[in-house]
């Protein structure tokens, strides 16, 4: 089964690329970026191996725990894992969980992601080895704790690796599994995004109070303890054992490789377990799509009664509802929370600055709502709704939950950090901000849709077939909400540097740019819907999965 698995994923792999050569943009351009950033790094720990062996080793401690740490939360929060041998594909056959884990895992390494990753860990054995034995070497001679030490390196780093293939499939597989209901999963993926932020904030406290006693010491003894404290972490465990037998610290690395073994075997039974229930429950899963009585429109009272009307209604309600729309909706006062608290608790009151800031990023998922309406575009198109009109609904669903937040947050966090004299600068860079990202994204929508996962779909899976699309969306994107604010960033910086007076200013010039972008992006976006409107369908008519 493993052959027969791996052999499957290699030719369904290439053959994807073969089908459609534009999608190897977007990989190409990762590889790239990838391969220069592990040049990079492999010239400075050979040095650091090279001369200073013994604060190595701590720090591929803390790198290996880093990266673990990486590829169970990156994967699960924006592109989801390789999605093209999903277990519940397999439900129509008599097969076993048993049967079929570990061909999915030996298969899971055919992608360009887990093969970069390989080549880093691979750097960091070669790395490792060399400074475990300088170390020993200039310590008094290399023993056969060194030696055993050694040998354990490439095997216990490859324990490592295989973790990074192994806990986010434990859990997308453990959180997508059939028999529960669409709306208790995206309630339960919500819940664990926010339990994650939490988490992150209580480490950014902890390290905060951590960086006042690491001040006090040595570079070398900042690194002895990050890689200690990394050391006793699940995710850091197998990457330092090694170097607690090589120093004869050999009830240290017992009760390591014990945590390591107990991560390892856990995740594999969890998988297991989510497995066997894919396998019963994956096909009625796949079906479970049926709608129910919809509750609470929440539709505001100032909505025209028109048409306009109508499709603010209907984009707002799946702003409320839709967990690809909702993850954004909800990350973005989570993070101005965080931004305000950080502020306060570093006294760093220009933080506070960055949260109303980063709301203008919310409407990212309006840049390709088309794409996320899929087939229901038909309903629209055929209805013979004006472009315009279309463009206009989306937008001011957006903007009706957009620019109170933003105001909200404006505000109070102005107050909260002492500074209230800083509210109308930040308020209307923030709005300029959010009316260049709508601007943009009606004609981005029109210009370059891609397509998504089905509603109700988790948003740990990933989109197969679009990477190149959406990346290509996003990158524009960006340009197109940054480069017309750059005049009024030049006004703040002024008035910031040289005359205070134009701090006044610039909140106005940065409206007026977001005004002018909204007005041409309806302009534009209007005739390229007109125009694009069969070509906009084809794209988006069928689901990513």
């Amino acid at each position: 089964m493993v052959t027969l698995l791996t052999r499957l994923k290699w030719r369904l792999w290439r053959g994807s690329y073969q089908q459609d050569k534009r999608r190897l943009i977007g990989p190409i351009i990762g590889v790239a970026y990838a391969l220069f950033a592990m040049v990079g790094a492999a010239v400075g720990l050979f040095a650091s191996a090279l001369f200073l062996p013994t604060m190595t080793m701590p720090l591929l401690v803390a790198v290996g725990a880093v990266l673990v740490l990486m590829w169970t939360i990156i994967p699960i929060f924006t592109f989801g894992i390789d999605d093209t041998l999903a277990a519940s594909k397999f439900a129509i056959y008599p097969l076993r969980a048993k049967d079929l884990q570990p061909g999915l895992f030996a298969a899971a390494f055919i992608s360009i992601p887990i093969a970069c990753t390989a080549l880093g860990v691979l750097v960091m054995i070669i790395v490792g080895e060399l400074a475990l034995f300088r170390a020993a070497a200039a310590d008094g001679g290399i023993g056969a704790a060194t030696v055993i030490g050694a040998i354990l390196l490439p095997v216990l780093y490859a324990v490592g690796l295989a973790l990074c293939v192994l806990l986010p499939r434990a859990i997308v597989t453990a959180t997508t599994i059939g028999g529960v209901s669409r709306r208790r999963r995206e309630v339960a993926g919500i819940g664990f995004f926010v339990v994650f932020i939490g988490g992150m904030y209580g480490l950014q406290i902890a390290f905060t109070a951590e960086a006042e006693r690491l001040a006090r010491l040595d570079p070398m003894q900042i690194m002895d303890r990050v890689g200690t404290i990394a050391g006793w972490t699940p995710l850091g465990a197998p990457f330092a054992v090694p170097y607690d037998v090589a120093t004869g610290s050999w009830l240290s690395a017992v009760a390591r490789l014990a945590i390591t073994a107990l991560l390892v075997v856990g995740a594999w039974l969890v998988w297991r377990v989510a497995l066997d229930r894919t396998l019963i429950t994956g096909a009625l899963d796949s079906q479970s799509t049926g709608g129910h009585e919809l509750k609470g429109s929440f539709i505001p009272r100032f909505f025209p009664t028109n048409a306009l009307g109508a499709v603010a209604g209907r984009s707002l309600r799946y702003w409320r509802r839709d967990q690809r729309y909702l993850m954004t909706v909800i990350m973005m006062p989570i993070m101005s929370v965080l931004f305000i608290a950080l502020s306060v608790v570093q006294d760093v009151p220009f933080m506070a600055l960055m949260g109303p800031c980063m709301m203008a990023w919310a409407a990212i998922p309006l840049m390709n709502d088309f794409g996320y309406d899929g087939p229901a575009s038909w309903v629209n198109f055929t209805a013979g709704l004006d472009a315009r009109t279309n463009l206009m609904g989306r937008a001011l669903a957006v903007l009706t939950f957009m620019v109170p937040l933003i105001v909200v947050f404006a505000i109070s966090g102005m107050i909260i950090v002492g500074h209230p004299e800083w509210i109308w600068p930040l308020l209307g860079g923030a709005l300029g901000l959010t009316l260049c990202s709508v601007g943009t994204a009606a004609v981005l929508s029109t210009l370059l849709p891609y397509r998504v996962n089905s509603p109700g779909t988790s948003s740990f899976k990933s989109s197969s077939g679009s990477g190149a699309s959406a990346f290509l969306n996003v990158l524009v994107g960006m340009f197109g909400i940054t480069i017309p604010i750059i005049p009024a960033a030049v006004v703040y910086v002024l008035g910031i540097v040289v005359w205070p007076w134009l701090l006044w200013l610039a909140p106005l010039v940065a409206l007026l740019s977001g005004a002018i972008v909204l007005a041409l992006g309806w302009h534009h976006g209007t005739k390229l819907l007109t125009r694009r409107e069969p070509e906009i369908f084809a794209t988006v008519r069928q689901w990513a999965n």
